[in-house]
């Protein structure tokens, strides 16, 4: 099973600012799937949707951003999480806005959420 965490800052203040980009992709596929983002253990909202390359948790970690570590942390360790399947999804001051970059490998770079998840 693949997860896709989408990292943003709950409540109303954050949610239209680019830096809420991974929460707003998030609740877009939960939609598209009929499905609702319930509070789950791992400080965390997660779904469990049928992708077309098969089943896929999507979560927001219920954290600020800076302590995503802490949700994605407690998946990978609780849930079993294979980092293989792992995907991230968050907003990089660094690149140009509307740009999309993957990455395999690497480090956080300045983004605190990612620094928090490699921590």
């Amino acid at each position: 099973m693949w997860v896709i965490v989408g990292l943003g800052n709950p409540g109303k203040k954050y949610a239209t600012s680019r830096h809420n980009v991974g929460f707003v992709l998030i609740q877009r596929l939960a939609d598209k799937h009929n499905a609702k983002l319930k509070k789950r253990k791992y400080s965390a909202k997660a779904a469990q949707v049928e992708l077309a390359n098969g089943p896929a948790l999507l979560v927001k970690p219920w954290t600020y951003m800076n302590r995503s570590g802490v949700a994605v942390n407690g998946l990978i360790v609780g849930a079993g999480v294979n980092l293989n399947r792992l995907l991230v999804i968050y907003d990089d001051l660094d690149i140009p806005l509307g740009e999309i970059r993957f990455r395999k490998t690497g480090g956080p770079g300045t983004h605190k959420g990612m620094a928090s998840i490699v921590q």
